[in-house]
């Protein structure tokens, strides 16, 4: 906050030098007094860190903070927000000094340079620390409180009997209803493999009056309603959905979850996160698919943010680059857009390029420039084009750039999903990129056609998707060709229009069975024949085909067998769902963005594993820069990723009549 910039003496960066908050002992009432040392990262000190949310800045609460130990002087006092000051309160020692590192305090967030050196080393700084405390209590909130002013851990809570309610006394149900809640995380921890949520005693079943006897419904015990109400604030918490919480949750080696005076181990959410997935998604899923809407909202969002954070010492091997971390964790908030990018470098892992640094002198819009930029010189590819586009974009961006501010992907049509990884090279390797005019992308393409029909976006959410795949097939008529043509690969354009609804994957039979889910080393490009353990079969081949088959000849009596399901589920509505069918002048046949049209371009640009739909820019509406010198043909908008069946595998860069051609991406 600003007038605080004098707590501060210089840092000296070239010995990674940061500063730890020393808050002294003091009982939960008295006036919060700390000051601050310090040291080098490559002495290795000894500190905890903490994890929380920033919060409001309105009526800000006053500290007393001092330089290396002295007493008290004028003007000492240094300004928290509510929620930085309720942390301190709950985690203070009542009789010895608690050494920690918190952002808000040990930087000088005034000083620019200060702050973009100290952002670089947060990943070291939390991987540093030996223990990060996630505080989810709010200024606000009931709580448990600790007479003594020490944190209770969670394998204590059944044992104490002095705890009393933040704001309702000893005798508040609060302190009941919180043990209550933590009994249930730690039921769902010891479940093991063997045991069912369906008999534990956290569930029961519910007969619901307007429905038969036999079709019973599953609540949350009522013993435990009113604990699982403490959880669910606890779930609901801001921490769970800032970005920067992320990279200091998973770097830490030890993290606990602090709440007012209790503290859980995340070892324990982890266990109750693994065990509830796992029955959830097995034996037990029918009678979760029963439990309440609300209680089961509840545990699903249980499961997908506590997976967000598993620990590095848990994750190793999950996949560090920056462009895979901002796609996954877009959803996160930031009061800063810079913020977005910014707080996952601490766990992106660079390969060919030079990490990317802090610099809040710049706008979200060029920041979101020079990363693509990056992500592009680190893959040596343009693959991190994919699900740029979007018409829910905020910031001004070029058609090529994400807008990380908004919380979904583009909507960008066929994409690389992660069983895809691998399964397409139609660009070959990357040849030409650079910058002109800090917006536009220069790249080489090869163009495939025009696009001459269009069919309607294929809807999921209806339940109309296969009412729209047979309205697909029939624009291969009304475009004049017919069904048992031969295709360019070879195949009859009915067989190639069945491969090219599922991207031209294909899942062995066996692990089809097995359901939706498949990893992806179980998925492959049809005909293929490589070393896998299991390599792909004629029935494996015939399933591709045989499931439209069904489709389209099926009465109310034809029940589809499961692999026919299993393939629809992973394979095809994947590819097919929001997007749109196309075929260009040339006859070839693909799956495009929702915001394709007649008249848009097919291109093949060097150095991405998918083609992409591209428009040519609208002079009037979007002049050309002054310093660019491109024709206004090759001056393009991205409109979403595509596949072309028959040349995903670098066909287009074999043909010689295709001409390479400089493409200025807009």
């Amino acid at each position: 906050m600003s007038g605080n910039s004098r707590h501060y003496s210089s840092l000296d960066h070239s010995r990674r030098e940061i500063r730890l908050l020393h808050l002294h002992p003091g009982k939960l009432s008295s006036l919060i007094s700390c000051h601050l040392s310090q040291c080098s990262l490559d002495d290795k000190p000894t500190y905890e860190a903490l994890s929380y949310v920033w919060g409001t800045s309105i009526n800000p609460q006053r500290i007393v903070l001092t330089r290396d130990n002295l007493f008290p002087l004028e003007g000492s006092d240094f300004a928290v927000a509510p929620n930085l000051y309720a942390a301190l309160q709950f985690i203070r020692k009542p009789d010895a000094e608690r050494i920690v590192w918190i952002d808000a305090i040990c930087i000088n967030q005034e000083d620019i340079p200060e702050r973009e050196y100290q952002v670089a080393l947060m990943g070291q700084i939390y991987s540093g620390a030996k223990q990060v405390l996630c505080w989810l209590g709010t200024p606000n909130d009931n709580g448990i409180v600790n007479p003594q002013g020490s944190i209770i851990s969670a394998d204590e809570m059944d044992d104490m009997t002095s705890l009393k309610s933040r704001f309702g006394g000893p005798n508040s149900p609060e302190v009941q209803n919180t043990k209550v809640a933590i009994r249930f995380l730690r039921t769902l921890a010891n479940l093991g493999e063997e045991n069912h949520l369906k008999d534990s005693p956290l569930f029961e079943r519910v007969i619901n009056t307007r429905r038969p006897p036999n079709e019973a419904e599953f609540t949350v015990a009522s013993s435990y309603i009113e604990g699982f109400k403490v959880l669910v604030r606890w779930i609901n918490s801001a921490w769970w959905d800032r970005a920067w919480t992320v990279q200091e949750a998973r770097l830490a080696q030890d993290l606990r979850i602090v709440i007012y005076h209790v503290m859980i181990p995340f070892k324990t959410l982890l266990l109750a996160q693994h065990f509830l997935g796992l029955h959830m998604e097995n034996c037990c899923g029918n009678e979760m698919d029963r439990l309440l809407k609300d209680q089961r909202n509840v545990l699903k969002k249980f499961l997908a943010k506590t997976v967000e954070i598993i620990p590095q010492l848990i994750a190793q091997d999950s996949p560090r680059d920056l462009g895979y971390l901002l796609r996954r964790y877009r959803v996160r908030q930031a009061t800063d857009s810079l913020d977005k990018v910014y707080s996952l470098l601490g766990l992106s892992v660079w390969n060919h390029a030079a990490p990317l640094k802090p610099n809040y002198s710049i706008s979200p819009e060029q920041l979101y420039v020079n990363t693509t930029m990056k992500l592009i010189e680190d893959s040596n590819s343009l693959n991190i084009l994919q699900g740029a586009q979007s018409s829910l974009k905020r910031l001004r961006l070029p058609s090529w750039v994400h807008d990380w501010t908004i919380p979904m992907d583009g909507e960008d049509g066929f994409r690389e999903l992660e069983r895809d990884q691998g399964l397409y090279n139609a660009g070959g390797q990357l040849s030409k990129v650079r910058l002109c005019c800090n917006s536009e992308l220069i790249v080489d393409g090869l163009m495939v056609g025009v696009v001459t029909s269009v069919g309607d976006i294929c809807d999921i959410v209806k339940g109309t998707t296969f009412e729209d795949l047979i309205g697909w097939e029939r624009l291969i008529y009304k475009h004049g060709l017919h069904p048992d043509e031969p295709y360019t690969n070879g195949q009859s354009y009915s067989d190639a229009f069945r491969s090219t609804l599922g991207g031209d994957v294909v899942c062995t039979t066996e692990r089809i069975l097995l359901g939706p889910g498949i990893p992806m080393r179980n998925y492959f490009r049809s005909g293929y024949k490589g070393p896998e353990r299991r390599q792909l079969d004629e029935s494996d081949e015939d399933l591709c085909r045989n499931w439209w088959e069904i489709v389209v000849h099926a009465d109310e009596s034809d029940t589809a067998p499961p692999s026919w399901y299993n393939h629809a589920a992973s394979v095809i509505i994947p590819t097919v769902g929001n997007n749109r069918f196309y075929i260009t002048n040339q006859g070839l046949m693909g799956i495009g963005p929702p915001g394709m049209v007649t008249g848009d371009t097919v291109f093949v640009l060097r150095g991405s594993a998918l083609p992409y739909i591209l428009r040519q820019v609208g002079s009037s509406h979007e002049p050309k820069p002054k310093d660019c010198h491109a024709p206004a043909e090759h001056r393009l908008k991205l409109v979403g990723s595509s596949y072309v069946h028959g040349i995903m595998d670098g066909e287009v860069l074999k043909d010689d009549t295709k001409t390479r051609v400089e493409i200025h991406l807009c």
